[in-house]
């Protein structure tokens, strides 16, 4: 995520296209192996159903709201802008969100059971909804964007 500052009290963080291909392209071909490799499996069964074989052509699919959600990335970029002149949040030029109703930023850890951990970080709404602005492997950009959309909302942080 590329954070910048095109004028006084203007925050801009822009998603890289690039990130967008190559997590599509990763998706892409692990799809392609794990498929390919249930198809060879069950080849060599003898044709019995299992519930547990099917569990295996089903559990991809729970990837797809990630995956559509980078193929909107690469397809048309994703920009939020935090602008104090008129108080609100735009992703794409739409606007989300106003900084009064804005509760807190929140940087949730997701682990993995490996040193991998999943970052995501959002801002958390009064009424409880969340605008999920970023979520990556590394610990440092994901805190550097939170303090400064915090430093520009004027919230708090908090991390769970």
């Amino acid at each position: 995520m590329k954070i910048s500052h095109p004028g006084p009290g203007t925050l801009q963080l822009s998603k890289s296209r690039a990130t967008a291909a190559m997590m599509v392209g990763f998706m892409v071909l692990f799809f392609a192996g794990w498929y390919s490799f249930q198809i060879a499996f069950d080849r060599d069964s003898a044709g019995r159903f299992s519930l547990f074989r099917l569990l295996f052509w089903v559990a991809p699919l729970f990837a797809l709201p990630e995956v559509f959600r980078q193929l909107r990335v690469l397809t048309s970029g994703e920009t939020f802008t935090l602008s104090r002149a008129t108080g609100t949040i735009e992703r794409n030029g739409s606007q989300r969100a106003r900084f009064s109703e804005v509760e807190r930023v929140q940087i949730r850890t997701i682990s993995s059971g490996d040193s991998s951990d999943e970052h995501r970080l959002s801002i958390v709404l009064k009424n409880g909804d969340k605008i999920r602005i970023d979520q990556s492997h590394n610990s440092k950009d994901i805190a550097d964007a939170a303090e400064d959309i915090a430093d520009m909302l004027g919230v708090e942080i908090t991390r769970k």
